[in-house]
């Protein structure tokens, strides 16, 4: 039976991992997407910070082009980013050495992953307003194992906290991308220039924060 240690190294590999997988396939369904924005329907190819990640996940884009091995792609991306994000969870769980923020974040990981996969399904091409309130059904336990998870690593991280302050940062941009999201909801659908840009920001540090998490996890456990 393999040792805490094995475990953890195991799973510090399988972050990074993912995080590698994650940008790879999400790099090629960009390239691959043939245009269309919300603002513009009429744009050619992929546009990084008018694009929502999910329209990367449309057979058929808001331009009218066809986006089969696209749409693939991006969805494996994300079931990529979703294993490595539990993944994530759990080592900073681990970190926590058995208490009960621990527990709560080694309950709440399962069903946030499970809802990344549920949005990734369930693409906004075929689900319409269902989409968005999967994407709200999986951010709660998301935000929580998230928050908790950064509690946690910034008890066992040694000064000066830089991982935790990413975290919080991370924390902080990504509530503004979910007010953001929930707001264009709310709105008749249409143009939105700034939810796609605010969700790359917030993206960019959730890679960031993985790779600092795995980097450190074998540390931060001696630590605790």
């Amino acid at each position: 039976m393999p040792t805490t240690h094995g475990r953890t190294r195991w799973a510090r590999r399988a972050v990074i991992a993912s995080v590698a997988t994650f940008a790879l396939l999400m790099s090629s369904a960009m390239a691959l997407y043939p245009g269309g924005t919300w603002c513009d329907e009429r744009t050619i190819g992929h546009r990084f910070w008018k694009n929502y990640l999910c329209d990367l996940t449309w057979e058929t884009t808001l331009g009218g082009g066809d986006n089969h091995r696209g749409a693939i792609a991006a969805r494996a991306a994300m079931v990529a980013l979703a294993i490595g994000l539990g993944l994530t969870w759990r080592l900073a769980a681990r970190a926590g050495a058995g208490g009960a923020t621990s527990r709560v974040v080694s309950a709440c990981a399962p069903i946030a992953v499970a809802g990344m996969i549920a949005v990734t399904i369930l693409s906004s091409e075929t689900m319409g307003r269902l989409h968005g309130a999967v994407v709200l059904a999986a951010a709660g336990p998301g935000l929580v194992a998230t928050g908790l998870s950064v509690r946690l690593l910034a008890r066992a991280e040694a000064r000066p906290r830089v991982m935790t302050a990413l975290g919080v940062a991370m924390m902080l941009v990504g509530a503004l991308d979910l007010a953001l999201y929930t707001w264009h909801l709310a709105r008749p659908a249409g143009c939105d220039p700034w939810t796609p840009l605010v969700q790359k920001v917030a993206l960019a540090m959730v890679l960031q924060w993985m790779l600092f998490v795995a980097s450190r996890a074998g540390h931060l456990a001696k630590r605790v």
